[in-house]
C-alpha cells in the first residue's frame, strides 16, 4: 500500500473537482470513505485559493491523500462503462455513438474490451437490433447507479457557479411551443447569456433518451411511467362557436345535442366532458376536419361549426367576444403541462432552473 497523490491521475484531472473523493469510492471499491481523500495541497493550483476553501467546505473530508492498493487494473475500470450505457439505453452501437460525439468503430472496441476483461456476454447483436443479456441487464443497473453518483457529483461541483452555462435541448408541441415555450426559452437566455438552446417543435412525442433531450414538453395525461415529470401548468379545454353560428342554429344544451350540429374536427372524431362524476368521450362529426388549431379557429370565427379547443387556442377569442363558450357545466377537468425528463437523470442545475423559470411564468 501507498500514498499517491489524487492529482497524478489523469482520469480524475479530467473530472469536475467535487466529483474526485466520490469517484475514489467508486473506482476503488475497497478504498473507506475515510481514505478517499486528499489535501489541499493536492488540488490544481489553477482553481484558485477561493474555490478551493469553498470545496473544502463542501467536501470536509478532502484533508489527506487518497491511500489504495496498487494494481494494473486501477484506472482501467472506468473503460468501457460510459459506453456500455448508452449502448443499453439506445440499444444501438450507431445511436449511442452519435449521442457521444465518437464513431461506431470506437464504441465497438470498448464494448469488445468490456466483455473481454468481464469474461461475459453483454450484448444479443443482430443486423437490426441489439439487446442485453441476462448479464448485461444486471451489470447495467449497477454502470447505470454508477453513472448517476457521478453526474450528481458533478452537479455539485457545478452548483458553486452562480451562473447556469451550458447547452439545453428541449422538445414540445408546435403550437404551444411557438406560443408559449419558446418565447420564455428567449428570456431566460436573454437572462444568462451563457446558456445554449436547442428546440425543436414537434406534435409527436419524441424519443427524448434516444434523440438526447433534456426535456420534452407533455400536454395532458402522461402514459410513459418511465419518465420523471414536473408539472408545470394546466389548460382548459373549451368548446365554442361565434355568436352568429349559435344564432342562427341554436345553443346546445348537453353534449348529445352535438348530434344535430357541425362539429369542427381536428385529428380525432370524439370529444372529452365531464358527465355523472367521470370524464367521458361523446363521438362528434361534421363537414370539415383539420390538423390545425388555427385553421379550426378561423372556421369557427366564421361561423362555420362549433370547436373544442384548449385555451391557449381560443382565450383572446373568448375574451373579446368573437367565440363565445358553451356547455361549460360538463367541461372537462383541466390537464396537466409536463416537463418530461428520463427516470436516471440527475437534473442539472441549468436544467432546474429552466424548469423552475417555465413553471413560475406559464401558470
Amino acid at each position: 500500500m501507498r500514498c499517491v497523490p489524487l492529482t497524478s491521475y489523469g482520469f480524475l484531472q479530467t473530472q469536475p473537482l467535487a466529483s474526485y473523493a466520490l469517484a475514489i469510492q467508486i473506482a476503488f471499491p475497497s478504498v473507506g470513505a475515510a481514505q478517499a481523500s486528499f489535501s489541499l495541497t493536492g488540488l490544481p493550483a489553477s482553481l484558485g485559493k477561493q474555490r478551493k476553501s469553498r470545496c473544502l467546505r463542501l467536501f470536509p473530508y478532502l484533508d489527506t491523500y487518497i491511500q489504495y492498493h496498487e494494481s494494473p487494473e486501477t484506472g482501467m475500470k472506468w473503460q468501457g462503462i460510459n459506453e456500455f450505457v448508452h449502448v443499453a439505453e439506445a440499444s444501438s452501437f450507431t445511436r449511442a455513438a452519435r449521442k457521444l460525439g465518437v464513431s461506431t468503430a470506437q464504441i465497438s472496441r470498448q464494448i469488445n474490451y468490456l466483455e473481454n476483461r468481464l469474461n461475459i456476454k453483454l450484448f444479443y447483436r443482430t443486423t437490426r437490433k441489439v439487446s442485453l443479456t441476462e448479464e448485461g441487464a444486471i451489470y447495467y443497473q449497477h454502470c447505470r447507479a454508477i453513472v448517476n453518483q457521478l453526474e450528481e457529483a458533478e452537479i455539485a461541483a457545478t452548483n458553486l457557479q452562480s451562473k447556469p452555462r451550458g447547452k439545453i435541448k428541449l422538445t414540445a408541441p408546435v403550437t404551444y411551443g411557438e406560443q408559449k415555450v419558446l418565447p420564455l426559452v428567449n428570456d431566460f437566455v436573454c437572462l444568462y447569456p451563457d446558456i445554449e438552446a436547442s428546440v425543436y417543435l414537434a406534435n409527436s412525442q419524441l424519443d427524448i433518451i434516444e434523440e438526447g433531450y433534456d426535456i420534452a414538453i407533455r400536454l395532458g395525461e402522461l402514459t410513459d411511467s418511465s419518465f420523471m415529470a414536473k408539472k408545470l401548468a394546466t389548460r382548459a379545454n373549451y368548446v365554442c362557436a361565434s355568436p352568429g353560428y349559435l344564432k342562427k342554429h341554436g345553443t346546445p344544451q348537453s353534449p348529445a345535442d352535438l348530434n344535430s350540429h357541425n362539429c369542427l374536427l381536428g385529428t380525432v372524431d370524439h370529444w372529452h366532458f365531464f358527465v355523472e362524476g367521470a370524464t367521458k368521450d361523446f363521438r362528434v362529426s361534421g363537414r370539415l376536419r383539420y390538423n390545425s388549431g388555427y385553421a379550426l379557429v378561423d372556421a369557427a370565427l366564421k361561423s362555420l361549426g362549433i370547436v373544442q379547443l384548449p385555451d391557449f387556442y381560443v382565450q383572446q377569442h373568448l375574451d373579446d367576444g368573437t367565440l363565445i363558450s358553451i356547455l361549460d357545466d360538463y367541461r372537462p377537468k383541466e390537464e396537466g403541462i409536463w416537463a418530461v425528463y428520463p427516470y436516471n437523470r440527475q437534473l442539472s442545475p441549468k436544467i432546474k432552473m429552466l424548469i423552475e423559470y417555465l413553471t413560475e411564468h406559464l401558470k
